[in-house]
């Protein structure tokens, strides 16, 4: 009798246990939505609910610190990186900092300018990815494609961008491995009428385009008194790579629809719903700054099935001074059609604790996936990090292996070192409660 009482209270257990797994999973599982016999997740930010906290160790492993070399030519604030297997990029203002992957500094590897190796009009709207298969840095500026020698810093060619009018602007570029296709994504600017318009190519080695998609997606941008500046332009779409070499995601800002495209077959299909419309003016979306619209971070690499998204949602615009945002993190994992408003992330490699407060910076310490292999970064300014590490230090719980890891950081640095990055590989088959 006592074997059978022990067997039920097992069975008993194993159940609850079954059920409040699935009952986690289950409250952050997205609507699914039919789109041209597609089922897709339909993503609200709005209705995401906050986890308590997400801890680096769940999502991330292999994790190492790389503090940027500092030297006088070298030294810059941080900005968007590449984190490739041999090299780091960096970009800030007109130049190109190039690193090895241990944060060695190499070279300015690329510059604005008319000189020998120099590139024009390479500015704030610039595009540009790596290819270290290729030895490659490609980058766009006006209409042109400018492919640079990472192991060299030369400059080897200039390739063109077929039939772009002086209005249009590459949003995102990459390149494939195996047949030097460039892929990349374009809006119109400062145009009127017909010539308002967003779209994809993929183009060759040679100049030829051999698949093009043309959009009608418009957004407006909108800076308020004393600026006074209104313009309607052809909306932003980031090309985001996937594990899938042959595949790659397509995110328009501000409209809901994201597309997969598939270029073995050049096939173009619904992929996942952004409700990030916002605010509208004449019947398009505004991307800035208007109350209740929406400013979207770029995204680069779906890694393992997963998203890392960042925007930002205007929540009050009285003037310029005097505004308030609510800025989302959203972990989404396509392989189960899940979303997580992340709220608290402990950076538990040190002990850091980072929590929304209601500020744009709060969320700066955040994960990103980024280009070109979807590595998860976390970047800290060098005096952001020891304000952390000296807030962390003071903690009598704080065990003698984060202790020791963070002093052998904070005697080599300075408030004006380079950034402190944290990499690591994302994990797979993540489980988030």
């Amino acid at each position: 009798m006592k074997i059978m009482n022990y067997a039920k209270a097992f069975c008993l257990i194993c159940l609850c246990l079954s059920l409040s797994c699935a009952s986690d999973q289950d409250k952050h599982e997205l609507p699914i939505v039919n789109i041209k016999g597609e089922k897709i997740a339909n993503l609200d930010p709005k209705k995401l609910t906050d986890t308590a906290q997400i801890k680096l160790s769940q999502i991330a492993d292999n994790i190492e610190v790389i503090t940027l070399e500092t030297k006088d030519e070298s030294l810059f604030m941080s900005t968007r990186f590449i984190v490739g297997n041999e090299y780091i990029l960096a970009m800030r203002g007109n130049q190109f900092y190039q690193f090895t992957s241990e944060g060695k500094f190499v070279r300015i590897i690329a510059k604005r300018g008319r000189g020998a190796g120099e590139i024009p009009s390479m500015g704030k709207n610039i595009s540009y990815h790596i290819n270290e298969k290729l030895d490659l840095l490609i980058l766009t500026a006006g209409d042109h494609i400018y492919l640079l020698k990472l192991s060299s810093g030369e400059l080897i060619d200039r390739k063109d961008l077929p039939d772009f009018a002086s209005l249009k602007e590459v949003r995102a570029i990459t390149m494939t491995s195996a047949d030097s296709l460039f892929i990349y994504s374009y809006f119109s600017r400062g145009a009127k009428g017909d010539s308002l318009c967003s779209g994809v190519v993929v183009q060759d080695w040679n100049n030829n385009i051999l698949w093009q998609k043309k959009f009608n997606y418009l957004t407006w941008s909108i800076d308020p008194p004393p600026f006074n500046y209104e313009l309607l332009h052809g909306s932003d779409i980031s090309v985001v790579d996937t594990d899938n070499p042959r595949e790659f995601i397509f995110q328009v800002d501000n409209h809901d629809t994201c597309y997969v495209f598939n270029l073995k077959n050049f096939s173009l299909q619904p992929y996942l719903l952004r409700r990030t419309i916002g605010v509208l003016k004449d019947k398009y979306p505004i991307d800035r700054i208007s109350q209740g619209c929406y400013t979207i971070a770029q995204e680069f690499n779906r890694t393992n099935g997963i998203h890392i998204m960042r925007m930002q949602l205007l929540t009050k615009f009285v003037d310029i001074n005097n505004m308030d945002d609510y800025v989302y993190n959203i972990f989404y994992d396509d392989n189960n059609k899940t979303a997580i408003n992340i709220y608290s992330f402990e950076n538990d490699y040190f002990g850091f604790i980072h929590r929304y407060n209601g500020l744009n910076k709060a969320r700066s310490c955040y994960p990103e996936l980024v280009a070109p292999y979807g590595k998860l970064l976390i970047v800290y300014e060098a005096s952001e990090f020891l304000k952390f590490a000296n807030q962390t230090l003071k903690k009598p719980d704080l065990s003698k292996e984060i202790r020791d890891r963070i002093n052998s950081l904070t005697d080599s640095l300075t408030e004006t070192s380079n950034p402190v990055l944290l990499i690591g590989d994302l994990k797979k088959n993540i489980k988030l409660e």
